[in-house]
């Protein structure tokens, strides 16, 4: 057995000495090491954790996402659509906004030539006026110089001339140039009830007793060098009737059509071209019984009377536009 010195041992202590230390480092290292890769582990499954919520929100993110693309294909497709319909709207409406300018172009042209009609006839009737206003003058001066006994025969007021009694009266009930719509009196039909029968096709559909004809209008387009300027609704007019007629429906038969049903008992009935050929083209026109105009009329369109069913309920099932005859005139 070797004997160490002191030397030696103190030697050899310090070896074991740092034996031992270096073996406590190795093994505080190693704890050390273990805390880490615990530590670690835990952070590891906190991140994952942490990296499956977020892959969750993104999944989540991602389907939204793709239903506002949805959604917004959807907006662009309803806005497009939207789109194209204005365009057609629009479209539409400048078409209609042209046709109304050109009809406005074409009805300002009318009413310039309207206008320029009526300047000439006013340029006429002024000179008309002044022509008779001359006439007067020199008959006025011819009455002073002429014998005592010609001067009484000249009446003091010279008045409208008296109507004779072939004549109807009645009223202007509007006024569009060219045309006079015309409201006849009573006297136009007298006691006239005629029956009116109503066809539908070929097919005989009613047989209406009339009450009474209430009125009769007429429309009537006056000659195209003639004025209505001056001549107001409510003016009462004289037309002239072809000898032998007494009233519009003297004839034994007319034929027509229905205009309108009024309930509960009256008809509207457009008579035929027979019933205007009664009518002589001059018309008079008088205010408070004076006469302001005399015109020759061009043509008289429609003659209408409106009638009263003797038989109220004899108007049902009647139409605008059926046919009509009318018998038992006179």
């Amino acid at each position: 057995m070797v004997r160490l010195g002191k030397s030696g041992t103190v030697i050899l202590f310090l070896i074991s000495l740092g034996a031992i230390i270096s073996a406590l480092k190795v093994v505080g290292s190693w704890e050390e090491q273990r805390g880490r890769i615990e530590a670690l582990s835990s952070s590891l499954e906190g991140k994952e954790a942490e990296l499956t919520k977020v892959t969750q929100e993104k999944d989540i993110l991602e389907k939204e996402v793709e239903r506002q693309k949805v959604a917004f294909r959807e907006e662009l497709e309803q806005e497009k659509k939207l789109r194209e319909e204005l365009q057609e709207s629009l479209g539409r409406i400048v078409a209609a906004l042209k046709k109304d300018l050109d009809q406005e172009k074409k009805e300002k042209q009318s009413l310039e030539g309207d206008v320029k009609e009526l300047a000439d006839a006013k340029s006429n009737l002024e000179k008309r006026l002044e022509e008779s206003e001359q006439k007067r003058l020199t008959l006025e001066s011819i009455i002073k110089e002429a014998p005592p006994d010609v001067k009484e025969q000249v009446p003091e007021e010279i008045t409208a001339p008296t109507l004779p009694s072939k004549e109807i009266g009645g009223k202007v009930s509007y006024v569009y140039s060219p045309f006079l719509s015309i409201e006849l009196e009573k006297e136009a039909t007298g006691e006239v009830k005629p029956t009116i029968l109503v066809y539908r096709g070929e097919k005989l559909i009613k047989e209406v007793k009339t009450k009474q004809v209430h009125y009769i209008t007429m429309v009537a387009r006056v000659s195209d060098e003639t004025s209505l300027e001056g001549i107001v609704e409510n003016d009462q007019v004289r037309l002239n009737l072809l000898p032998g007629v007494s009233h519009l429906l003297e004839s034994e038969k007319l034929s027509g059509k229905i205009w309108a049903v009024q309930s509960p008992s009256f008809l509207t009935v457009a008579l035929g071209e027979e019933t205007a050929s009664t009518i002589s083209p001059t018309l008079f026109i008088y205010r408070a019984n004076r006469l302001v105009r005399e015109m020759k009329l061009g043509r008289i369109d429609p003659v209408t009377i409106v009638v009263e069913a003797a038989d109220k309920t004899a108007i049902k099932g009647i139409r605008q536009n059926d046919r009509v005859e009318i018998i038992e005139g006179g």
